[in-house]
Formats: C-alpha cells, sequence, structure tokens
C-alpha cells in the first residue's frame, strides 16, 4: 500500500515548484502525519502477512503528478498463508489516508457526523485473481447515477492536522476534479 499524506499544488514558476517540493518534504508536520499514516498501515498490513515481512522500502518520498505534489511512502508484507483477497481488503480499507489516526476512532466518528454513506469513495477499484490483484483506493473521484453527479474527495486527519490546511488541501483535490469537467 502508498500512504499519501501531503499534498500541494504546482506552481507554474520553476523555481516556486522546486521550492514546494522541498518544502512538502521537510515540513514536520506533513512528515509527521504521512510517518503516524504509514506507522498505522504497517500495523493493518502486518495483520494479513507473514510474521516479520512487512518493511517500508520508500518512505517520504515526493511524487510529482501534473497538477501536484504528493509526499507518499511505501508498505510492503508478504501474504500470510491461507488468507485472500477479501482479508486484505477487509484489513486495509478504509485506507489509513482516508481516516487518519486513531482509524477505529476515526471511523465512529465518521459514521455519526456524515449525512450519507459514502459509496465507492474511499473504497478500492481494481481487479482481482485468486493470486493476484491490483487495486487502487477511490479518491478524487466522480460518481454518476441516474440524473445527479457526485464528487469524493478528503483526506485523513491526524492530532497533528491543522484544520485550514486540511480545507485547503481539500479544496486543491476538489478543484482538479472540477477543472477535469470544465467546471
Amino acid at each position: 500500500t502508498r500512504p499519501v499524506k501531503g499534498t500541494v499544488a504546482r506552481a507554474a514558476d520553476p523555481a516556486v515548484d522546486r521550492e514546494r517540493v522541498r518544502s512538502l518534504g521537510t515540513e514536520p508536520r506533513t512528515r509527521a502525519e504521512n510517518l503516524i499514516v504509514c506507522d498505522l498501515l504497517r500495523n493493518d498490513v502486518a495483520t494479513v502477512s507473514r510474521p516479520g515481512s512487512v518493511s517500508v522500502p520508500r518512505l517520504l518520498a515526493v511524487e510529482t503528478l501534473p497538477a501536484l505534489h504528493q509526499l507518499v511512502s511505501t508498505v510492503r508484507g508478504r501474504l500470510a498463508d491461507g488468507v485472500g483477497a477479501v482479508e486484505v481488503l477487509r484489513a486495509l480499507l478504509p485506507g489509513g489516508s482516508m481516516t487518519g489516526a486513531p482509524k477505529l476512532r476515526t471511523m465512529q466518528v465518521i459514521a455519526r457526523v456524515e449525512d450519507s454513506p459514502r459509496g465507492v469513495y474511499s473504497g478500492a477499484f481494481g481487479w482481482l485473481e485468486p493470486d493476484a490483484a491490483d487495486l487502487g483506493m477511490v479518491i478524487r473521484s466522480w460518481v454518476h447515477s441516474g440524473t445527479s453527479w457526485t464528487a469524493g474527495t478528503g483526506g485523513g486527519v491526524t492530532v497533528l492536522s491543522d484544520p485550514d490546511q486540511e480545507y485547503a488541501e481539500t479544496r486543491l483535490k476538489l478543484d482538479r476534479l472540477l477543472a477535469a469537467l470544465g467546471l
């Protein structure tokens, strides 16, 4: 799994863009949030992995996309004998990047305060076979049903999260969704 915690918009000016990359990778709060979620996911992955097989081969790496930069880590584990895809999905979803930490308490709060089910948003999309899978978490998504469209975006919060920064990051993600439809 690849937890993402920390997102900034790309800048048209190359010098400003480089500074945004640098600050994303060095800003203490963002780094700490990524580490908290990475640790949460190490624990989630460990519940379905062979003992001692969980690793973090990539920690706090900045990935650049056309419109934004993200701080990403990678958590891996070797699947335990007898564990199938359904068990893996139950262990990992919703993803820690979407819930934040502590995960179980956050899920309780989400169930209490959100006025409708999330549907596919923050779930998984991809393909499954008996011995393989390739799934991605459904984030920054549009869902069309009947005559309505619903945009899903957001991010997980931790004790270190700043509400104004979380709102700005969510707005950045939503703006990209709106731009995709020319809105």
